[in-house]
């Protein structure tokens, strides 16, 4: 045989060569777009028996609207509300918008989504993160869902807006506060005003319903509290003390009195 027919066999051999290569190909990857496992409604052990695009939930391979939540689709499970979904028949509450279950009190609008007046089961209903009285609405204070157009009143120390904000009718500085110090909040009592507690005014001092600023401000007592001191309080002068003895900032027991010499 010369070497130009050599050289034509050899051609031909690598020409059969790469036909029966892509012939193999060709066969492994149409029996991997066909493996039973992909096929939805096959029994499956794990999620690696469906394929790509598939889940194995109860036994079952088929392909959810929610991965994460593994739901939806016709996989047997409703999803929660915020789980993705294709239909309405995807969600627990029967409702899909914009490709989310959402509760039907809103109409169909999905978390945070609802207006004012709309019903709603929880502040993430709400467009103002406020649900009072199964209803959505625009609170003054988020955090106590009051306020606003809530129809519930904010407690002391509440953000408000205006006076119909508050429990108490005043509000200032942004905080609804006790009318007893003429509307101010927290810590603006002076000493003289009434006060329910001893965050409510300057000194931190609240003792008989009356802010004071006391010598002792652990027992309330002293300075010009309506108290004085028992012996071991904190006194500044004579007067803080029920002994009316002060020394080194402490009181006292008074001292006996002395007895003149002439008396026996």
């Amino acid at each position: 045989m010369d070497s130009s027919t050599r050289r034509r066999c050899a051609s031909v051999s690598i020409f059969r060569g790469w036909i029966t290569f892509a012939a193999v190909v060709v066969v492994v990857s149409l029996r991997l777009l066909t493996t039973p496992g992909v096929a939805a409604g096959q029994t499956c052990a794990a999620d690696g028996d469906c394929g790509k695009f598939g889940a194995c939930i109860n036994g079952t391979c088929c392909k959810p609207s929610d991965f994460a939540n593994r739901c939806g689709g016709k996989c047997g499970v409703k999803c929660p509300d915020a789980s993705v979904c294709a239909h309405n028949g995807d969600c627990q509450t029967g409702v899909c918008s914009g490709k989310r279950c959402c509760g039907p009190a809103c109409n169909g609008n999905c978390s945070n989504s609802c207006r004012d007046g709309q019903g709603c089961s929880s502040g993430a209903d709400c467009s103002h993160f406020a649900c009072v009285n199964a209803k959505c609405c625009t609170p003054s204070d988020a955090s106590n869902q009051c306020g606003g157009t809530c129809g519930a009143k904010c407690p002391d120390a509440g953000i408000c807006r205006t006076n119909s904000d508050c429990q108490n009718g005043a509000c200032s500085g942004g905080r609804c506060c006790g009318p007893a110090c003429n509307g101010n909040c927290a810590n603006h009592c002076r000493d003289g005003q009434g006060c329910t507690t001893n965050d409510d005014c300057k000194s931190f001092a609240c003792a008989t319903g009356t802010c004071c600023a006391p010598s002792d401000i652990s027992n309330l007592c002293g300075g010009d509290c309506a108290s004085q001191c028992a012996d071991g309080g904190v006194c500044n002068r004579g007067h803080d003390c029920q002994s009316g003895s002060c020394q080194n900032g402490t009181c006292v027991a008074a001292a006996p009195a002395k007895k003149h010499p002439a008396w026996k």
